[in-house]
């Protein structure tokens, strides 16, 4: 029986995260949306990285945890990543960050509903070893005022993206050289 394509991809790269690790990934595991698949790639890890992701792989099955045998860097590992996702929505997620419970969920209700949106991001802050927020960083709301500022500054924060699988089909993935 073939199983069922998941709403969404998460792809996330990682290397010697060990001490991030836990606590970017139950962020994944306790989002409200279930229905996905969390493509971890294991980027020739030299501490305990490797060790923590085998741990999850056995406990959920929607954790795939794919080892490079060499450290070819973040543009490669999502590209192979975006590769092995099944769904046509893909979701960032970075080994040094954690996410709110219903972002992944937010977000792709949104592009089911916006089909001209293809790339969709969110503020980010920054917090303490305490807990606290220590700075906020905000994206130009409308349109109009991404494309103003789309050479000019950041326009979206890379970590916090869920885009349509067909963005990188058109137009390229990332360069692995970068």
């Amino acid at each position: 029986m073939l199983k069922e394509q998941p709403k969404v991809s998460i792809v996330m790269s990682c290397y010697n995260a060990e001490s991030t690790l836990q606590r970017a990934v139950n962020s994944i595991l306790d989002q409200t949306i279930t229905d996905f698949e969390f493509i971890i790639i294991d980027d020739a890890n030299s501490d305990q990285t490797s060790e923590i992701l085998d741990q999850y792989a056995l406990k959920d099955t929607r954790i795939q945890h794919v080892t490079n045998e060499k450290n070819p860097g973040l543009s490669y590992s999502l590209n192979k990543a975006i590769d092995i996702a099944q769904s046509q929505i893909i979701a960032r997620m970075d080994a040094d960050d954690y996410t709110y419970p219903d972002r992944i969920l937010k977000q792709y209700e949104f592009l089911l509903t916006h089909k001209k949106v293809d790339i969709l991001g969110s503020a980010v802050r920054y917090i303490n070893e305490d807990g606290e927020v220590i700075k906020s960083l905000t994206l130009p709301p409308t349109h109009e005022q991404i494309v103003y500022r789309i050479f000019k500054k950041t326009i979206v924060f890379h970590r916090t993206i869920i885009l349509r699988k067909q963005v990188y089909e058109n137009f390229g993935y990332y360069d692995p050289s970068l």
